[in-house]
């Protein structure tokens, strides 16, 4: 990976749907929904000052489908 470039797609860890739990409170409000499936699928992690992940997450609220990154 080059500096500052982005990691190959992994698969979800237990540790990325945690940060994925932190989130859904924030998502669920903003959307105005509350979702019964929120769960990370993949994710790409990109050094620069510090990590930042990009993760699908399959979500299913009330009848809709979303992906978010």
């Amino acid at each position: 990976m080059m500096p500052g470039g982005l990691s190959d797609t992994k698969p979800a860890t237990p540790e990325v749907q945690q940060l994925v739990n932190q989130v859904k409170p924030q998502f669920e409000s903003r959307a105005n929904m509350n979702c019964v499936v929120f769960t990370a699928v993949v994710y790409k992690t990109q050094v620069v000052a510090g990590t930042m992940y990009f993760i699908k997450v399959c979500i299913y609220c009330r009848r809709e489908r979303f992906g978010i990154k």
